[in-house]
């Protein structure tokens, strides 16, 4: 009798497409979901002063840390060549304490970019229109729309990430999202309460 390996599921997408909320529903059918941007504020908690240094400002003023990586490109490169080994480290921590699960969800911002879906059995992609992300960046991120705008354009462009993705989630407006990822766990052989 073989034993069941674990699944792990990459969940991504751009900014604004709404992974976190599908994250939650996902979560919310007791599926072992991880968050990298969550493991990421851990690990600047931890080296919070190395990073105040680093840059010269407060590493745990997290508005503070997105408004500057997000308009200088070196400083952002030297954020995330920090902070991804790290949050790596910390996946593959949780990988082995979660080893009994059969499916674990991983959400990763920045999947592509790090060239991490290789770590991943699959990847599943968050998706909505560019006008519904710059909105809900407006919104919920209260910054405006050149600044939202830019954002996006520092991340691949979500029709690539489509195309590489195994699986698409759109989440729309008036779409059957908690639907979409109900048929996505009955696949799994998630049991549905």
């Amino acid at each position: 009798m073989s034993e069941e390996k674990m699944k792990k599921v990459a969940l991504s997408g751009n900014i604004g497409c709404g992974k976190s909320y599908v994250a939650n529903i996902i979560k919310n059918y007791g599926v072992c979901v991880l968050d990298c941007d969550k493991i990421a504020a851990q690990v600047r908690n931890a080296h919070s002063d190395l990073l105040s240094n680093m840059f010269q400002m407060d590493a745990n003023d997290t508005k503070l840390m997105a408004d500057v990586v997000f308009s200088d490109d070196l400083k952002r490169k030297q954020l995330e060549d920090f902070l991804y080994p790290k949050i790596l480290e910390e996946l593959n921590r949780n990988f082995i304490l979660y080893e009994k699960e059969t499916l674990v969800v991983v959400e990763v911002p920045l999947l592509y970019e790090k060239g991490w879906e290789t770590l991943f059995d699959e990847v599943w992609i968050v998706a909505c229109k560019e006008a519904t992300a710059l909105q809900r960046l407006m919104k919920y991120r209260h910054i405006d729309e050149s600044e939202a705008r830019r954002r996006l354009a520092k991340q691949m462009p979500l029709n690539e990430k489509i195309q590489r993705a195994d699986v698409i989630i759109y989440n729309e407006e008036g779409e059957d999202v908690k639907g979409q990822i109900q048929d996505l766990l009955k696949k799994e052989g998630v049991r549905l309460c």
